[in-house]
């Protein structure tokens, strides 16, 4: 995507301009802006720039319009404005989901919501051991801390492959049983929640755009989506449930990582 903060719109070709987050979220509102020439799309964008209210649309837009610069919001730093636009709609993510074509803004990447996952390659370091993701680090606290047999060979395991898929099959009952471990179930629901969060701690350690993506995330809900039934609801995230528009699911990993956001901001 287009780096455009610096860009003022009528210096653009109508394709560069049509990268824009400002001209996406526009045509999401009015299907016509897609029919106007350059010079047309220029002026629509302008006015409409000018004169609706800023943090309702989520605008990113661009500083050095003549729009921008007579508007009452020129006074307020870049970073300010662009941190307040971001809207109230839940955030529903996990290692697959699609990715944000309309950036949020230039420090935000397309695949945020994916960042967010516990599967995302984020490299963190967890008791002097590193992982090439959360999601091998909580397996390998699972092996360490609440399971018996071959550990330390089954932790060496663990970190061969890079891989977070790879690092779920570990932690599973199948491997687990090919490997002579054994998972103490009671102390590891005791533990696995204290492990995420000192997980989350980690990777707000070590990785800068996660944290950025938290505290730009501002108020939105985050929802981790996790395959369940109502009958047996997920417990790390939730799904929509089709018969009722409800979430079901605790969401215990969108929950914590709203918490840990709201320590950033103050």
């Amino acid at each position: 995507m287009l780096d455009i903060d610096y860009i003022p719109f009528r210096n653009l070709p109508l394709e560069s301009i049509r990268q824009t987050y400002t001209y996406g979220q526009l045509v999401r509102q009015d299907k016509t802006v897609k029919n106007l020439t350059r010079d047309g799309v220029i002026q629509y964008l302008e006015k409409r720039l000018n004169i609706l209210p800023w943090i309702s649309m989520s605008l990113v837009f661009v500083q050095s319009t003549d729009a921008y610069m007579s508007s009452p919001c020129s006074h307020q730093s870049w970073e300010t404005l662009v941190s307040s636009t971001c809207d109230t709609e839940t955030a529903v993510f996990y290692s697959k989901s699609k990715l944000d074509t309309h950036r949020p803004f230039p420090h935000i990447p397309t695949d945020w919501k994916r960042v967010l996952s516990n599967f995302y390659p984020s490299p963190i370091t967890l008791d002097g051991i590193n992982f090439s993701t959360a999601e091998h680090a909580f397996h390998g606290m699972k092996i360490l801390l609440a399971s018996s047999g071959p550990t330390d060979r089954a932790l060496q395991i663990l970190l061969l492959d890079p891989s977070p898929v790879y690092a779920k099959k570990c932690g599973g009952r199948a491997v687990y049983g090919r490997q002579g471990l054994l998972l103490d179930h009671v102390r590891w629901n005791e533990l696995r929640e204290t492990i995420q969060q000192r997980i989350i701690t980690a990777r707000l350690q070590s990785d800068p755009v996660f944290g950025r993506i938290l505290q730009w995330s501002a108020s939105r809900p985050l929802i981790h989506y996790e395959r369940g039934t109502r009958a047996r609801p997920p417990f790390w995230g939730a799904f929509l449930s089709k018969e009722t528009g409800e979430y079901v699911g605790r969401n215990v990993l969108g929950t914590m990582l709203m918490q840990a956001r709201a320590l950033l901001h103050e």
